[in-house]
């Protein structure tokens, strides 16, 4: 399965993998190798996300941020009333 990913045609994984898809119905081994794309996709990309948290950003995101500016506002809201 990898050959038909590495020099994609298309614009996405998903135009890649629809006529894939569309072979399963006739090719039963399909649904295996789609499957276990699926897997690896999400392992690989689970753990990219897992090592750019622990290595680049540590722990620091946008969300924490997003609640410190809400924290703040109610704080304002509080004393203001």
């Amino acid at each position: 399965m990898i050959p038909y990913l590495q020099f994609p045609a298309g614009d996405s994984v998903e135009q890649e993998l629809e006529p894939l898809q569309t072979e399963a119905g006739n090719y039963p081994a399909r649904h295996r190798q789609l499957a276990a794309i699926g897997y690896y996709l999400h392992f690989m990309l689970w753990e990219c996300g897992r090592g750019w948290d622990e290595n680049v950003a540590k722990g620091i995101t946008n969300y924490k941020t997003l609640l410190d500016q809400l924290q703040r506002c109610v704080s304002l809201v509080r004393v203001s009333a």
